[in-house]
């Protein structure tokens, strides 16, 4: 979906999101009494075995910039009815959903790219700080590492396309190529700066993922890494494409890490082999919908 302003947002998407959003449609009661009582039995199950479980929604991009969508949702309001919100008013301990953290931070910069559903470098770089420090304040009893400095990361100058942008409508790109012909966007709708890990600075290493998962998880990209600074906490990331960004930063906090590409679950069989401190479960908030019919915990194997 185009917008008269150079944006591209995600219409049309499993999840019925934009219908969400401006609510025509939510959650029954009996549905939010389902999704409490699935984050709060996760929560005391891997409380009993030590562990911290902790979930983060990250909001839609039409969420923290509705300025930028098509003029014609300009009347309509965001309903504090979609899921993500919801839950927030069931003041369910460490979930946190982080749409006012992004709103905030929109004077430091764009946050999200024009042409793709995700967090841009610099936004992802918000999630991530919000994520370790307020995770640092449950680890009272754990080593732990404040957030990286945004001025110790290495910055580029990049291009970058995008998720929805490739699968817009021919004359709809060539519509925002001739409004904004003076800027000769070709292919590409997004140049900004790139922030990353300076190579030089890497405490945790890429090592080879768990054999005994590595086949029974499809396709998907799962990451392991091994720290230098073995006294940090180990963890399990359960995460989507929001946390593409965030994975070489994450893992520097902890001194053994697995990443899973989780649809929404979380495994409790990855969880008791790897034997984790902390359970991190990070995804996008469109898939947050779906929510009422996951299971509490699921098994690979």
């Amino acid at each position: 979906m185009l917008s008269e302003y150079g944006w591209v947002f995600l219409a049309n998407d499993s999840s019925n999101y934009l219908q969400y959003l401006y609510g025509e449609i939510t959650w029954s009661d009996e549905e939010l009494a389902r999704v409490v009582d699935i984050l709060e039995m996760r929560r005391e199950t891997l409380g009993m075995q030590g562990i911290i479980y902790r979930k983060f929604i990250i909001p839609e991009k039409s969420v923290v910039y509705p300025e930028f969508m098509p003029r014609i949702f300009a009347t309509l309001k965001i309903a504090d009815t979609r899921p993500a919100r919801m839950i927030e008013g069931e003041s369910n301990q460490r979930y946190s959903y982080l749409a006012d953290i992004l709103i905030d931070a929109k004077s430091r910069g764009f946050l999200y790219f024009k042409g793709d559903s995700h967090t841009n470098w610099l936004g992802a770089y918000i999630c991530y700080t919000r994520i370790i420090s307020s995770l640092n304040k449950d680890l009272i009893n754990s080593a732990t590492k404040n957030p990286i400095p945004l001025v110790q990361l290495e910055s580029n100058f990049a291009a970058y396309g995008g998720d929805i942008s490739s699968q817009a409508r021919k004359d709809h790109l060539k519509l925002a190529r001739g409004a904004w012909r003076d800027l000769d966007l070709g292919e590409i709708f997004d140049h900004t700066i790139q922030y990353r890990l300076r190579d030089a600075d890497r405490k945790a290493q890429h090592i080879p993922f768990m054999d005994c998962f590595r086949d029974s998880l499809g396709a998907r990209p799962q990451l392991q890494f091994k720290n230098s600074n073995m006294s940090l906490p180990r963890a399990v990331i359960f995460r989507d494409s929001t946390c593409d960004f965030m994975v070489d930063l994450l893992a520097e906090h902890f001194s053994e890490s697995l990443f899973i590409w989780h649809e929404g679950k979380v495994y409790d069989d990855i969880i008791a082999k790897f034997k984790p401190d902390v359970v991190l479960h990070i995804q996008a908030e469109r898939f947050f919908s779906f929510y009422p019919k996951v299971q509490t915990f699921s098994q690979v194997q």
